[in-house]
């Protein structure tokens, strides 16, 4: 899709597609390098192989049906982050809920916001029906995070008390929102 220079690093910025299923090992890799420096993700739990083909098969359906945009950035062939906005359903539908990781060494130099750019357009070009409203948890830690979320306009609309665990302390959790 677009290959973008930060850092000194070329990187390939792509949508989801089919052989990312068969490069699930790849993927799992990736993940599960993030869950080693217990980051400020959601989840703890490793996915075994199988699991993350199911996941990569389900991300790629809800794409090809204009419900979710998932993109995955490469460096030298190597996995380096996954950022995807997926339509709440419902009488919610009218929001996508925006969820991204990026590898340790690809931080800090610019990616994380170039993926929020093709990801907003992106937003409004490939999903069913598009949203109203871009939303997305972060970490009350977070603060790279929210501050790209502060620069590309979202506000925050909630602060969701002892949402996490992580490292033995209870986190809160930031809603953003940005209104389209």
């Amino acid at each position: 899709m677009e290959k973008v220079i930060l850092g000194g690093k070329e990187i390939l910025v792509r949508k989801l597609v089919a052989k990312d299923i068969a490069r699930a090992k790849d993927h799992l890799a990736y993940f599960d390098a993030l869950l080693d420096e217990d980051l400020y993700i959601s989840t703890n739990k490793r996915m075994v192989l199988k699991e993350e083909k199911s996941y990569l098969k389900d991300m790629l359906a809800l794409q090809k049906k204009g419900k979710c945009v998932y993109l995955v950035s490469e460096y030298d062939g190597k996995v380096i982050s996954h950022v995807e906005a997926r339509l709440k359903e419902d009488k919610s539908r009218h929001i996508a809920v925006l969820g991204f990781a990026i590898a340790a060494g690809f931080r800090h130099i610019g990616l994380g916001g170039r993926l929020w750019e093709i990801l907003l357009s992106l937003c409004q070009t490939d999903l069913s029906p598009k949203p109203r409203i871009i939303e997305a948890g972060i970490f009350v830690g977070n603060i790279a995070s929210l501050g790209l979320a502060k620069k590309f306009g979202f506000r925050q609309v909630a602060r969701l008390p002892n949402q996490f665990i992580q490292k033995g302390q209870l986190i809160d959790e930031i809603i953003v929102q940005l209104y389209l």
